[in-house]
């Protein structure tokens, strides 16, 4: 995919079903390191442009890292987000440090995963099992134009349900 956007388009589909069970900060944080690898290979001149984090063993550590990141990033500012919270007058209920971690870690994995799964049918640099086999599997089961419409197409749907689900939310229905 032309980085990282079309890749969201699922992400917004997926979080209408999963709620608060899934994260998309994880979710494009995996997507977006992933693709820093392939805009470090355009601007340098490398090849294969999609390399180790273009593998599902490669993409596995990043899911890991962004994991641990935004798990830190939670004990920091969790503390103080419940003082401002409070100092706001308004009740802050955080989710739990365990639940915090579960949705990171497989929110992150689906977002690293299905990165190598979309790009995989479209790159014929990948090799996304890498280090296990050589080949790609993948690549020309579905052509571009139809992949990112679908991705689209979910993104879409998925903003509209988002709205829909939020509107109803406020009005307590």
């Amino acid at each position: 995919m032309p980085f990282t956007p079309f890749h969201f388009g699922p992400a917004l589909a997926i979080k209408v079903a999963g709620g608060r069970w899934f994260s998309l900060l994880a979710f494009a944080a995996a997507q977006v390191a992933i693709d820093a690898e392939a805009g470090y290979n355009l601007a340098q001149g490398c090849w294969p442009v999609h390399g180790l984090l273009h593998t599902y063993v490669g993409s596995t550590g990043v899911a890991v890292g962004v994991t641990l990141l935004v798990a830190a990033c939670w004990l920091l500012v969790h503390p103080r987000l419940a003082v401002l919270m409070a100092g706001a007058g308004r009740v802050f209920q955080p989710a739990g440090f365990g639940h915090v971690f579960a949705v990171t870690g497989w929110s992150a994995l689906l977002g690293a995963w299905s990165h190598v799964f979309l790009d995989s049918l479209l790159y014929m640099d990948i090799r996304p099992f890498a280090p296990f086999w050589g080949g790609n599997p993948l690549l020309g089961l579905v052509s571009a134009p139809v992949l990112y419409l679908a991705c689209a197409g979910l993104g879409v749907a998925g903003l509209l349900l988002l709205g829909v689900a939020r509107t109803f939310n406020r009005r307590g229905a």
